[in-house]
């Protein structure tokens, strides 16, 4: 070991303190860029006012863009809304794995048995407009047509 481990050690003991052996944490006391607790209130308002509102998503992407939307000075990175949420204890936990019951899922036949059957129609949904509320839009269909 070195001469510095040393006399550390042999400080620590002189000290006259009852746990002078046990080992001390090597955390800094001060954290400089801890995120403000004005910044932190305005993330817990925004995501309360979320949770009271039927139609509005309540993640981090749209608290984000609600302080862009109210004009702040400072907008928080997602991931630091994210530690402010969990910290607070707002975070939804995920819901259970999906599982199966056991019944065969339908499936489509591999070629189509009649002209202009449906193959494929994706819904991909909700979508909230501002004053419009709430719909689903149809984003892609196929159809399949046999001469």
């Amino acid at each position: 070991m070195s001469k510095h481990w040393l006399f550390k050690w042999v400080k620590r003991y002189q000290s006259g303190k009852r746990n002078w052996f046990k080992e001390k944490s090597k955390t800094p006391h001060i954290i400089y860029q801890k995120t403000s607790s004005e910044i932190g209130k305005k993330v817990i308002t925004i995501r309360k006012f979320f949770e009271e509102s039927k139609v509005s998503k309540i993640g981090v992407i749209n608290i984000q863009y609600q302080m862009q939307i109210l004009h702040e000075k400072e907008i928080p990175q997602i991931w630091t809304i994210n530690r402010i949420l969990k910290r607070n204890h707002l975070v939804s936990h995920r819901e259970k794995r999906y599982q199966s019951k056991g019944k065969p899922y339908p499936s489509f036949p591999d070629r189509p048995f009649k002209i202009n059957t449906l193959r494929q129609f994706d819904i991909i949904g909700p979508r909230y407009l501002k004053g419009d509320g709430c719909f689903l839009p149809i984003i892609s269909w196929i159809l399949v047509a046999i001469g």
